[in-house]
């Protein structure tokens, strides 16, 4: 078989050569092939042999042959055995003899183990990188300082070297504990303190108190390896043991205690704002511009000039905020706003408490109903009514369905005090401005209208109006003056002879008020009242109007038409 692939291989070479040669590439170093060698073997050759399982060297190197090996280069390298146990160390090919070699597959020369190892093998070999660990401590006193700071404990590690009976002890680093820990003692044979021999493995227990460098050192507690290397020696450890507190460590715990809640209580936090911040960006995504509309009514008539307050409350979905405007005297009054928008609690309480107001403790939803009685600052405010959106909305979240109230009342006019009559003195326009107000003001007069009329006087001539024969003869001017609109009576019975009546004024000059009005209501006699045919009663006295002069009929007729092109 060997022949044949021999064969192959010279036969491939040559069409190569052949190839190569009559390769039509320029003639230069390295673009010529020539597999025409003398020696187609490259291995490496070996100089170790095996004699009872130990490599020995020797002089003569040979060409490494598998079978004569029973490894490859790569099954020499030394390494941990995962098959054979904790801190199983294997060097493979250091102990295997011919006849052993020959029998062993590539894999099973890898993994031979000390576990499976001849009588006879050096320390050097078997004890290589094997240490025993345990936990310890050791109390140190600091004689400059006072109180719980004084006693300090060390926990520490301590590493023992079986090849060569070394110690070392290592302490870990605290953190701002101002201690030089790490390594205490480097590695080292320690003598005991009587100095008559070393320790060793022998010395090592649980529970043991053993003196280095002047310093007691209690062992507490080995790892699993540690105690199977003992159960293979025929001792069993003890169960671990508890190390004294420090009180700087416990003080550290508190301390460390502290840091971690304040951490987590800040981790919580930051957690619970992150979604109340989702929170509301989920509730401004889906209800912005959505608003509950609520017609309310606070009576306020039990306190002293109290009313009845018509509102209409305003709940924002989107941020659980409220606003309320008032219509001033009813429903469809002037609107003014009666509470800025904010978050309502749902108890009144001072405004100190209101600043770290939490939104379960306010108005919500399903707080604002129809017929709803809701306490907002201190206020009672009934709600009657809402407007569509809010009747559907209730009706597709909640399942209600919201009917109005009826707060209408009976209207009782409110009582009014009579006006007192006038007393005469003065004129009775300036006493009702007493009655109207604590400080009266002058009354009012038209200067236009005075400026235009300005001696201008309306005369009628009228009779009295009687059922008595003797009052009925009886003959009256009446003038009306336009700039003030005052009226004065002269009488001119007497002008003729036998009539046994005397002539002269009837009524001075005064402002005539019209019968059957008085106080608030009172009403004068005007222009429009005055034209023939027409009773003005003056005085309990009626007097009818038969004729006028020529200025008043001129004077009246330039007026109608005025008033005609005016309309």
């Amino acid at each position: 078989m060997s022949s044949s692939r021999g064969q192959i291989s010279s036969s491939s070479h040559a069409n190569l050569s052949f190839i190569a040669t009559n390769a039509q590439v320029p003639f230069l170093p390295g673009n010529t092939l020539n597999f025409n060698l003398p020696n187609q073997r490259f291995s490496r050759g070996s100089t170790l042999s095996y004699t009872n399982g130990f490599s020995i060297d020797r002089k003569d190197p040979v060409v490494a042959n598998k079978r004569d090996s029973g490894a490859t280069r790569r099954g020499l390298k030394p390494g941990w055995s995962s098959s054979s146990g904790m801190r199983a160390w294997t060097a493979p090919c250091t102990f295997i003899d011919s006849s052993m070699s020959s029998r062993l597959t590539h894999s099973q020369r890898n993994m031979i183990s000390y576990l499976n190892k001849p009588p006879k093998l050096p320390n050097y070999v078997v004890l290589d990188k094997t240490i025993l660990r345990f936990r310890a401590w050791f109390k140190d006193e600091m004689s400059l300082l006072t109180g719980p700071d004084r006693l300090i404990v060390h926990k520490c590690i301590l590493l023992y070297y079986l090849i060569d009976d070394s110690f070392m002890i290592m302490e870990p680093r605290q953190e701002n504990s101002g201690l030089n820990q790490g390594c205490i003692m480097r590695r080292q044979q320690v003598s005991k303190e009587d100095g008559s021999e070393n320790y060793s493995w022998k010395d090592l227990f649980i529970g043991a108190e053993i003196t280095m460098r002047a310093k007691h050192i209690h062992l507490i507690d080995c790892d699993e390896f540690t105690r199977s290397w003992y159960i293979e020696q025929g001792i069993e450890m003890d169960p671990p043991l508890q190390a004294p507190e420090d009180p700087y460590e416990i003080r550290e715990m508190a301390e460390m205690k502290k840091r971690r809640d304040y951490e987590m209580a800040k981790q919580r936090r930051i957690q619970k704002d992150l979604m109340q911040v989702e929170e509301v960006k989920h509730r401004f995504l889906t209800y912005d511009r959505q608003v509950l509309r609520f017609y309310a009514i606070w009576d306020d008539r039990y306190n002293l000039f109290g009313l009845r307050h018509f509102l209409a409350v305003r709940f924002y979905l989107s941020d659980f905020t409220i606003d309320i405007q008032e219509f001033e005297g009813s429903a469809s009054g002037k609107k003014s706003r009666f509470l800025a928008r904010q978050r309502v609690p749902r108890e009144p309480t001072n405004l100190d408490a209101m600043k770290s107001l939490k939104i379960e403790d306010c108005l919500a939803v399903n707080d604002l109903f129809v017929g709803a009685k809701v306490n907002i600052l201190g206020k009672d405010i009934l709600i009657y009514d809402c407007d569509k959106f809010t009747r559907d909305f209730y009706q597709e979240q909640f399942g209600e369905v919201m009917t109005s109230i009826d707060i209408s009342e009976q209207t009782v006019p409110l009582p009014r005090l009579p006006t007192p009559p006038s007393n005469g003195i003065g004129a009775e326009e300036d006493s009702m401005q007493n009655c109207r107000m604590l400080r009266p003001k002058p009354i009012h007069k038209d200067m236009a209208k005075y400026k235009k009329y300005a001696g201008k006087v309306l005369r009628f001539e009228a009779k009295w109006v009687s059922d008595r024969p003797e009052e009925k003869i009886r003959t009256f001017i009446i003038s009306f003056y336009l700039a003030d609109d005052t009226i004065s009576i002269w009488e001119t019975s007497g002008d003729g002879r036998n009539t046994g009546m005397f002539s002269g004024k009837f009524l001075e000059r005064m402002k005539l008020k019209k019968p059957g009005t008085f106080g608030t209501k009172t009403k004068y006699y005007s222009k429009s009242d005055f034209y023939v045919g027409a009773v003005v009663e003056a005085q309990t006295r009626k007097f009818e109007l038969i004729s006028m002069d020529k200025f008043t009929e001129r004077l009246m007729d330039t007026d109608d038409q005025a008033t005609g092109k005016q309309k």
